[in-house]
This record gives structure tokens, C-alpha cells and sequence, in this order.
């Protein structure tokens, strides 16, 4: 998304000034959630449950643990739903393991939009709901005036209407149902304290009566942790704002817990990466709008390369060694999809589509790419399933792609070129 036009109008809106509107009452608007209960500083403290309860069921070891951890990357939500179930359709046999039996799932941003059906299993249904979904469906443009006085220049009540109507009562209660050891946490930012927090949903679908209010809260967390800084209005929570949670982590996890450190546990970590992992070239105007908007390209592309590394370079981590002789293991195998090979074919996609809205360059949720990005999605995870092609490691995503310049059309070539 080229995101440089709606720097360039918030430097003019500040120019000029603006008001700041009071926030909302307690309602719709902000939900009264007591969000802070189910506020997980670990997300896998409740994991040592699983093993207790294989060991109580009789289940043979060794066991394994299996963590989904879902980015952030907006419209490129689509690949990772298709990679979900091409990956279910090598069954029991998918290589490492089986897609079914995936026991913890985080999520920001779009990861977060993936994240419950993903959880339960559900993949072709949220599938859809990319496939049906557009700019023209989930945002539209505020008049120019009212952006002196408006929390974000975007008016995103279309994403909430669609939270709404696919996260039901019904989903929400199989979610509280969920067995020990399932996990659920979907990641928010506190933009009041600037913390980057890790909520429980498992908890929060048990947590809060009457159930009209629980599924308030719910999607609440879920329309915070997609709602996309500057562009999209905040969630207010609690009498406080809570934004995108890619705005600090585009993918998270944390430390296991001693009872998962143990010999015989496989710990597998499987990431999707939502977004392509470039920077087109543009020769910038040499004013500071078109600077800023260049610079926050930038920072958000960088921002998701570190975040991601962050998380790899935990994965990799050794846990401690039962024995004195023994060789410590990593604390996760990991297993990567990345969007941005399937995001390079389908590019061609988004000459279909146009901008809604004078703010963008483009539509951000193109409705022919996301089907493309979801067909090869579909493919590659089906491929990497069954042992067709191995499940790509960061290593070989994080060498940039670097895009040279010359005169006329921008040449892509490899780092080793």
C-alpha cells in the first residue's frame, strides 16, 4: 500500500490545526471490558496444561507443541488463509505436522482477522471473508473538513460491520469451549501507555456476562488489533485507545514454560508472513510531504523485517538442557509461508482496481489480488504440506530483493547480482 498520499495530508491538516474530539461515552464506542484481566504478560504460561493433560489422558510420548504465529500485512491476510488450507488438505499426513493439530495461535492486524478461524479451524470461512471484501466495503473517505476534527482519515466502520457479522455469538462460544491447553492471544497496542499487550481470548469468551457484552468486548479486541494507525479509527476500551497492534510487534511470541522445556516435547513454531517484504523504487519529490510519506514506507517495511527477526532470533533461542551432557535444543523449530513471492505474481492483479478514495494510491484491499494471493497461497501450502517443497526458513526470506534503478523501467536482481 502506498500510504505516502495520507502522510502528505496529515502534515497539511497540521499545518492548518485541528480540534481533538472528546472520547466516546461508555457504549459501542467503548465498551466496558475490564480488559486488563485478560492481560497475558507469557502466552504460554497456561501451555504446560496440554502436557498434564496428555500425561493424565495416557497419551504416548513424546508430544509436541505447535505454535501459529500470524502477522500483520492487511489485504496479504488472503495468502496466509489459503496457505491454511492447502495445508489441510494433505490431512494426517502433512509434513511436520498435521494443520489440525495446531494447539496455540497468535495474531496482530490482519493475523488477528485470521487469527479465531484459524483457531477453530475454520479457514475456508475466513477465506471468504477476504474474498468478499473490498475498500469499498470496509472504509470510505472522510469529507476533507471533517479530517480537522476526526481521529483518523478513514471512516473504517465497514471493518467493524464485518467483524461483526463473521465473528458470531456462536463462534465465540466454540472459542470459550476451547480445551486446556488451546491457546488463543491476539496483540493490541495501549496507544495511552504505548504497551504492546497480549490478550487472552480464551479467557476474555469466558470471562464476561451478559453475552451480549462479552461479544462486544471480543470483537472490540479484534477491531483494535486491525485498526490500522492514522488511517483507520482507534477501539476505545475501557475508556482507553487501543490501536493496530502491528504498530509495535508484526508478529510475537515469548518464552515457553519450564514444563515445555523438558526432552521428548517437539516445539514447532509455524509464521506467516502477511506482506511482501519491499520497497518499490520512487524517485522522491524533493519537499516534505512526499519525504514523510516516503519515510513511513520505510519504517513500516523495516519495522516488519525486525519484528520478525525478533521473533526467529526467540525461536532459536536453546532451552536448558536436562543433562549436563546434553545438547540444548532450540526452543522452536521453525516453519515460514511468506507472502511475497505470491504477492510478485499476482501484482499484476492490482491494475484492476482503483482507489476509492483521493487519500490512496490504490485500493488497500483489492479484491483480484487477494483471490490470487489466496490461489497461490492455497498451492504453496499444500506444497510445503506434503513434502514438495520445504517449508522456507527466515534465512533464506530476509535477504532483500534489491530493486536498482536505471533509466526507465526498475530492474529487480538478486543480492548476489
Amino acid at each position: 500500500m502506498n500510504i505516502r498520499p495520507i502522510i502528505a495530508t496529515i502534515a497539511a491538516i497540521l499545518l492548518f490545526g485541528g480540534c481533538a474530539a472528546p472520547r466516546p461515552a461508555a457504549g459501542p464506542d467503548n465498551p466496558s471490558c475490564d480488559l486488563e484481566r485478560f492481560v497475558r504478560q507469557d502466552v504460554y504460561s497456561e501451555a504446560g496444561i496440554y502436557r498434564i493433560t496428555m500425561k493424565a489422558a495416557g497419551a504416548s510420548l513424546p508430544m509436541s507443541v505447535n505454535l501459529l504465529a500470524l502477522s500483520a500485512g492487511g489485504e496479504f491476510g488472503a495468502y496466509g488463509a489459503g496457505v491454511l488450507i492447502g495445508w489441510s488438505s494433505a490431512g494426517t499426513r502433512a509434513q511436520p505436522s498435521a494443520r489440525q493439530d495446531v494447539q496455540i495461535v497468535t495474531g496482530v492486524s490482519t493475523g488477528t482477522i485470521l487469527a479465531t478461524h484459524a483457531f477453530l479451524g475454520k479457514d475456508e470461512e475466513i477465506e471468504q471473508a477476504y474474498l468478499s471484501s473490498s475498500g469499498k466495503t470496509i472504509y470510505k473517505a472522510r469529507p476533507r473538513i471533517a479530517l480537522l476534527w476526526s481521529n483518523s482519515l478513514l471512516d473504517a466502520s465497514g471493518k467493524r460491520a464485518l467483524i461483526e457479522s463473521y465473528l458470531t455469538t456462536e463462534l465465540i462460544d466454540e472459542v470459550a469451549k476451547a480445551p486446556d491447553g488451546k491457546g488463543l492471544y491476539i496483540g493490541v497496542v495501549d496507544a495511552d501507555s504505548g504497551e504492546f499487550q497480549r490478550i487472552n481470548m480464551i479467557a476474555l469468551a469466558n470471562g464476561l456476562t451478559p453475552t451480549q457484552r462479552r461479544d462486544d468486548c471480543y470483537r472490540a479486541v479484534v477491531n483494535a488489533s486491525s485498526a490500522i494507525p492514522i488511517a483507520f479509527q482507534p477501539q476505545f476500551i475501557d475508556g482507553r485507545m487501543f490501536i493496530d497492534g502491528g504498530a509495535r510487534r508484526h508478529l510475537f511470541l515469548t518464552e515457553l514454560p519450564a514444563a515445555l522445556q523438558e526432552p521428548g516435547v517437539t516445539r514447532r513454531m509455524f509464521a506467516f508472513v502477511h506482506g511482501d517484504l519491499s520497497i518499490e523504487p520512487s524517485e522522491v519529490d524533493n519537499h516534505v510531504l512526499d519525504l514523510a510519506g516516503r519515510l513511513s514506507e520505510l519504517v513500516t517495511e523495516q519495522g516488519m523485517r525486525d519484528s520478525i527477526q525478533i521473533a526467529d532470533f526467540l525461536a532459536h533461542e536453546p532451552v536448558r538442557p536436562m543433562e549436563p551432557s546434553s545438547k540444548p535444543e532450540p526452543m522452536f523449530l521453525t516453519y515460514y509461508a511468506a507472502a511475497a513471492a505470491a504477492a510478485a505474481s499476482c501484482a499484476p492483479k492490482k491494475l484492476q482496481c482503483k482507489a476509492d478514495s483521493g487519500l490512496l494510491s490504490e485500493d488497500m484491499f483489492c479484491q483480484p489480488f487477494m483471490a490470487c494471493l489466496a490461489q497461490e497461497g492455497r498451492r504453496d501450502g499444500a506444497a510445503y504440506a506434503r513434502g514438495e517443497v520445504a517449508w522456507p526458513q527466515w534465512s533464506e526470506l530476509r535477504r532483500p530483493t534489491v530493486m536498482i534503478k536505471s533509466i526507465g523501467t526498475p530492474v529487480r536482481r538478486s543480492p548476489s547480482q
